[in-house]
C-alpha cells in the first residue's frame, strides 16, 4: 500500500483560543489527526459512543474534505511508518522553536488537537524542555500526572460543542 505522506504535521493555529496565548507571547502550532470511523486507526482509546459521534474533527475548516485528507493521511503515517512519522515530527518541533525566537515568542505545541494519544512514550516533552506542551485528555490516570502540584484542586474545565457536537442526541454534549 502506498502510503500519501501530509506535507506537513503542525499547523500554526489562529484560531480565537491560539491568538489569545499571542498576547502572552506564546506562539502555537498543533497536530491534527482523524478518528477511527475515518482513518481506521483509533487515536483515541477511551472515546465513548457520543464523543465519537460530535468528534472536533469536523469543527471548523476541519468539514472540508482537503483538510479531511490530510489529517487522514498524518494518522496512517503515525500508524504504519512511526520511525519516519517522529523524525518529521521533530524537524517541525525544532522548525517551530526557531520561528518562535525569530519572532519573539515562546514555542507551545499541542499534539493532541483531534486526537489522544500518548505523546510522552516516546520522551517528546524531555526532548524539548523549552516547549511548553500542553494537552487535553479523557484518560483520567494520564491527565493525573500532568496535573499533580500543578493546578488548583476541583477545576472543572469545560469546552463549547463544535462542528458535529452541536447535533450531539447521545447525552455526550450537555447543556449546564
Amino acid at each position: 500500500m502506498k502510503l500519501y505522506k501530509s506535507k506537513k504535521l503542525l499547523n500554526i493555529d489562529n484560531n480565537a483560543k491560539t491568538i489569545k496565548g499571542q498576547k502572552y507571547k506564546y506562539m502555537t502550532a498543533i497536530l491534527y489527526l482523524a478518528p477511527a470511523r475515518t482513518s481506521g486507526y483509533n487515536v483515541c482509546p477511551l472515546a465513548s459512543a457520543g464523543c465519537m459521534a460530535s468528534c472536533l474533527n469536523t469543527a471548523g475548516r476541519g468539514q472540508m474534505g482537503s483538510v479531511q485528507l490530510g489529517r487522514i493521511n498524518k494518522t496512517k503515517w503515525y500508524f504504519l511508518e512511526r520511525d519516519s512519522f517522529l523524525n518529521q515530527l521533530r524537524i517541525e518541533i525544532k522548525r517551530h522553536i526557531l520561528r518562535c525566537k525569530k519572532n519573539g515568542f515562546k514555542p507551545a505545541i499541542r499534539l493532541n488537537g483531534t486526537s489522544d494519544i500518548d505523546w510522552n512514550i516516546h520522551g517528546l516533552y524531555d526532548e524539548f524542555p523549552k516547549v511548553k506542551f500542553y494537552d487535553y485528555t479523557k484518560i483520567y490516570k494520564r491527565a493525573l500526572k500532568f496535573v499533580k502540584g500543578q493546578y488548583p484542586k476541583n477545576v472543572i474545565i469545560g469546552l463549547y460543542a463544535k462542528g458535529r457536537a452541536l447535533k450531539d442526541q447521545t447525552g455526550f454534549v450537555q447543556d449546564v
